[in-house]
């Protein structure tokens, strides 16, 4: 999470620097593309720091799996980021919509975890009622 945030730093220290805009990349990721590719790259980052056996186990590299979901590398997000973070405003409104997806998102996973919480709670009260009752047979 920290490189993430170095590298945002640097893309608008960069960006903040020069005084004519960036000019186009000729291999600019779409803006849709590289919306999802920041919202999964937050998704990744996020998921190292929890307790997920699967990427630390595999020794996954967050970046690395994007790049090849996306079939591009470092340099062409690089660039495409940096040509993005150009404007401003337009930067902004990516990271709200990637904001409003990883909200949405968490309120999917609360209530998957709310459910899953209450299955427990229904099956201990089943498993105690049923030892209840044998238990008053057994008397």
């Amino acid at each position: 999470m920290k490189q993430l945030i170095v590298f945002f730093i640097l893309v608008f220290s960069l960006s903040g620097c020069k005084e004519e805009a960036i000019k186009k990349p000729k291999d600019l990721i779409e803006k849709k593309v590289m919306v999802d590719i920041l919202y999964d790259l937050s998704l990744l980052e996020a998921s190292k720091y929890q307790n997920l056996g699967k990427i630390g186990n595999k020794k996954v590299s967050p970046s690395q799996f994007i790049y090849n979901k996306y079939k591009t590398d470092s340099i062409q997000v690089l660039k495409s980021n940096m040509y993005y973070a150009s404007n401003i405003e337009a930067y902004k409104a990516m990271f709200d919509e990637i904001g409003t997806r990883l909200n949405a998102k968490n309120k999917e996973i609360e209530a998957v975890v709310k459910a899953k919480s209450k299955i427990k709670q229904a099956a201990s009260k089943r498993a105690s009622d049923s030892i209840s009752r044998q238990t008053k047979q057994i008397r």
